[in-house]
């Protein structure tokens, strides 16, 4: 239960800012790409309540189930910024990477955007 909840709030915070543009009750801009990131809500709450439930080795059972589903003898390209706290986000990246090969992806790609700083 707390898995719907969970993917249900998080998919309507990103899709209420883009309705109420569209309906013309925020008047700031909102980038459309928003959209997209709704549809993260799911999987993204999957990882949380795995998280919470059974840990580390939930989540790499999950992730090992996605990959697998998925992306047997292709290329996978996992994305994951390390931004504080660095720590979390590494071993996130370092469990992906380990689903991966664990599934026998042809190449797995680490890609670590850079978030630069900049004044305006």
């Amino acid at each position: 239960m707390a898995y719907f909840i969970l993917a249900y709030a998080l998919s309507w915070a990103i899709e209420l800012p883009l309705a109420a543009a569209a309906q013309g009750w925020l008047h700031t801009p909102v980038p459309p790409a928003l959209h997209y990131l709704a549809s993260i809500g799911p999987m993204l709450s999957a990882l949380i309540v795995t998280a919470a439930t059974e840990g580390r080795q939930g989540i790499r059972q999950l992730l090992a189930w996605v990959v697998n589903a998925n992306c047997r003898e292709r290329d996978v390209f996992v994305i994951q910024p390390l931004v504080p706290p660095v720590q979390e986000h590494l071993m996130e990246l370092l469990l992906m990477l380990d689903a991966a090969r664990g599934v026998s992806a042809a190449r797995t790609t680490a890609v670590i955007p850079y978030y630069c700083v900049c004044p305006l």
